[in-house]
């Protein structure tokens, strides 16, 4: 379920989470699949990562926090102000661990202009889908 998702999270971002190894990987792993397919729908840190690479398109889905426990409200049925402290902690481990392992990281982490495509997420999952890939479409169309 999402709340033992949204713990695990929290659990993983107190240990592990703070590995520079296991981000390297993960570095890896983001690097790898964007270029193999061209396009990273991510947030913070996989647009960071790909700032640099010709031919991907970034999407940056904007989801507002209240809209974000809402959506684990529903997945879990745990208690609204329950989600959000949780949601609050995640965020401050990783802008702690992230702006320690990529110092450059915390000057343009919130600077949605890495991204190619801005979506907000304010609907269905649907909805943000269809979004998603009539603005690919569109980008497609334009040159890099």
């Amino acid at each position: 379920t999402a709340n033992s998702e949204l713990d695990a999270t929290l659990q993983i971002w107190q240990t592990a989470g703070r590995s520079t190894d296991l981000h390297e990987h993960l570095n890896s792993q983001v690097l790898q699949k964007a270029t193999a397919g061209n396009v990273v729908i991510d947030a913070k840190l996989g647009i960071f990562l790909t700032k640099d690479l010709p031919n991907i398109a970034r999407v940056w889905v904007d989801t507002d926090f209240e809209k974000r426990v809402e959506l684990a409200r529903l997945k879990t049925g745990e208690d609204p102000e329950q989600i959000k402290l949780k949601l609050s902690q995640r965020a401050q481990l990783e802008t702690t661990e992230w702006t320690r392992m990529y110092p450059e990281f915390s000057q343009c982490a919130q600077q949605k202009g890495l991204a190619d495509v801005v979506v907000k997420n304010a609907g269905t999952l649907q909805e943000a889908v269809k979004t998603i890939l009539a603005e690919l479409d569109r980008l497609s169309q334009a040159p890099f």
